[in-house]
């Protein structure tokens, strides 16, 4: 007999909590709302899992996910990608082989907030004629009903087909069945020792899950509009929600998609058709906003902050793209606005208006911080890890804090806020390196604040919170606020349109209250360097975008790939120097690295063994795997890793699980 009970205590003790569920329904046997949070005492187990057959444990909690694959067909393909891609990574994860011949990736990512499940891949199948389908995982389509069967749609070639979730995560407030429950084995790895993956390798798995997606084949022109039509009112209350969707227009609702990556396809009588971030237009419109009530109607099931064939008003509109879900937040926000009273100065006769010419004759001139970064606007400068984008960022600072050049150019100075999210251990002695590196006397008081306690700009209240210390702690406005790095500062999923669409949201009411430029330390894509990662909404949301890249000891900040006005800057180019900061109890110096200016330096040859070794070592303390960092780091081969990290390791820089010592950590002068 199945001894769920003593699995459940084994699970319990090993960071896991878990609820008993039902079977085949795996609907859950109990209330379990309190254990997405506090996981239940091992002395209820006997209680709550009596006569139980099934066990289950619930994602989000600890950092644990999964990855559900649904289908047979989808499964062995995305696994034979993943050990081809990635066989370290492959190797390390739990592998559960589920009922009817799905499975499960498990796995736990404590340098990420997980967020919710999300569907991640479709498979698109013709069926016979209308009316709702069930998918197998023995490949068979068949009529059918119930939670996972989907309406059939009718393509442009008059066939008919459905649309079939084969691959998703299992996220926060969710759970997935488990053994010892018949049907359910474990066959890799262990649910109670489960691996740890970092960031950019979990990144990696939901890209890769993404890249089997097959719902583009079946574009939103092949449903019927008629579906955004149906008549609807909103209730004659005064509740927030309520009057906003009642005041709201279906232009209002256009405007708020498109300020977080939506594109307008075209326009009829009846209807704005729209196209999901990520989807060019040429491709389709994923959506529809009825004109006469502002009902948004989402075809496409890639829509990761709303559900496919759904409607939603307004005020849901509003409340998913920037209040992250939260319908209190939003109301509230709501409510703020209205009753903030608008002031309104009399217009003085002959003072409204300017003329063209008198534009022409005398145009507003635009205010530089430095390189090109306005005053008053939102920047992203996006670049590998250990490119030193950190310390380009510092840089900035420092220079504008004090007023010394930037990029040989005048900086205009005034107080920088500097949120340092990660790899503040050393932020002293990178702080130090960089004022010796520009001679700033250490007595010199420059107005530069540094936090090393990240604060979620995704979240309002938080934002609200920061913008009251900053009025505590800085005796005038400040000019610039850096956020470093832009992940370390989300509670959301950088992946998510809606959640970056809330954190540019509290970005502009920072800027609008603060009146300071916002700049956003952010990474590369995985796939592609050239882009930053994460959802295509922040390039829409921003002003400019920035581009930093290292080779060998020169850092290259190359012309912005974004910039609404004036004329681009040149590639700037600096090199790393190492700076004596002080001297430990040993007597050995402390060091840490500074930029300096370099105009006439370019980009040299590739690095050299010694500076690919020091690479890597830098990239395992920042949690990379040596796999992952022979990805990241250009010209080392995965061979070469390996044998570099073996060199480390008897150097006594690593440990033997690639962890940096003592004496590694010392020799890693920016962590």
């Amino acid at each position: 007999m199945t001894d769920l009970h003593g699995t459940a205590k084994k699970y319990l003790r090993a960071g896991l909590s878990v609820i008993p569920v039902e079977m085949p329904s795996k609907k859950a046997r109990i209330a379990w709302k309190q254990y997405q949070t506090d996981p239940m005492p091992e002395d209820q187990v006997e209680s709550s899992f009596n006569g139980a057959e099934a066990l289950a444990v619930i994602t989000g909690f600890n950092h644990v996910e999964v990855l559900d694959i649904d289908a047979r067909s989808v499964g062995e393909p995305f696994l034979d990608a993943l050990r081809e891609k990635m066989p370290e990574l492959a190797s390390r994860l739990t592998v559960q082989a589920t009922v009817n011949g799905g499975g499960h990736l498990v796995y736990r990512c404590p340098s990420v907030k997980i967020p919710g499940s999300q569907k991640l891949a479709f498979k698109v199948i013709e069926v016979s004629g209308p009316g709702r389908y069930v998918h197998g995982n023995d490949g068979r389509t068949i009529e059918g009903s119930g939670p996972h069967s989907q309406e059939a749609r009718q393509g442009s070639d008059g066939k008919w087909y459905g649309s079939f979730c084969t691959l998703e995560s299992r996220g926060d407030r969710g759970y997935f069945v488990v053994s010892p429950t018949p049907g359910y084995t474990v066959i890799q790895g262990s649910l109670t020792k489960m691996a740890e993956v970092s960031a950019e390798e979990r990144d990696f798995m939901l890209d890769l899950a993404r890249s089997f997606d097959e719902s583009g084949k079946l574009t939103a022109q092949d449903v019927p509009k008629q579906a955004a039509s149906d008549k609807w009112e909103p209730p004659m209350t005064n509740r927030p929600g309520d009057r906003l969707n009642r005041e709201a227009t279906a232009e209002t609702a256009l405007a708020w998609l498109v300020m977080v990556g939506w594109q307008l396809h075209h326009a009829d009588d009846g209807f704005y058709y729209v196209t999901r971030p990520g989807k060019s237009v040429q491709e389709g419109y994923s959506a529809t906003i009825r004109r006469e009530n502002g009902l948004f109607h989402v075809f496409s099931s890639s829509v990761l902050e709303f559900g496919q064939e759904q409607s939603y008003p307004p005020f849901e509109v509003y409340t998913r793209l920037f209040a992250a879900g939260n319908h209190s937040a939003a109301a509230k926000t709501l409510v703020g606005a209205a009753d903030t009273p608008r002031q309104t100065a009399p217009i003085e006769k002959g003072k409204l208006f300017r003329t063209a010419q008198d534009l022409r004759q005398n145009p507003p001139q635009p205010r530089y911080l430095a390189h090109a970064i306005e005053a008053g606007t939102i920047t992203v400068m996006f670049g590998d890890p250990a490119s030193f984008k950190s310390f380009l960022a510092l840089d900035l600072s420092v220079s504008i804090a004090a007023g010394l050049d930037f990029a040989g150019k005048p900086t205009d100075q005034g107080p920088v806020i500097y949120q340092a999210g990660e790899g503040f251990g050393g932020l002293a002695r990178r702080i130090e390196a960089t004022c010796k590196s520009k001679g700033i006397p250490a007595d010199a008081d420059i107005p530069l604040l540094v936090s090393t306690t990240p604060v979620m700009l995704d979240d309002p209240t938080a934002v609200e919170g920061l913008i009251a210390e900053i009025r505590e702690a800085c005796p005038s406005d400040p000019v610039l606020l850096v956020a470093d790095t832009m992940a370390a500062s989300m509670s959301g999923d950088e992946n998510s349109s809606k959640d970056t669409g809330a954190l540019l949201t509290n970005l502009r009411r920072i800027r609008e209250e603060i009146g300071c430029a916002v700049l956003l330390i952010h990474h590369s894509g995985l796939a592609d360097k050239s882009r930053f990662r994460g959802s295509s909404a922040l390039a829409g949301g921003v002003d400019a975008i920035f581009r930093v890249t290292r080779q060998d000891m020169t850092v290259t900040l190359h012309r912005p790939l974004k910039m609404k006005d004036g004329t681009p800057p040149a590639d700037a180019h600096f090199t790393a120097e190492s700076m004596v900061v002080g001297f430990g109890e040993d007597e050995q110096p402390i060091t840490s690295l500074a930029l300096r200016y370099a105009p006439h330096r370019q980009p040299g040859r590739p690095a050299v063994k010694a500076d690919k070794k020091s690479a890597l070592l830098r990239a395992l303390a920042d949690g990379m795997t040596v796999l992952a960092a022979s990805q990241e780091i250009e010209g080392l081969t995965k061979t070469t890793a390996y044998r570099l990290a073996s060199e480390l390791v008897a150097d006594g820089l690593i440990d033997t699980d690639h962890k940096p010592t003592k004496a590694g950590r010392r020799e890693i002068e920016w962590i």
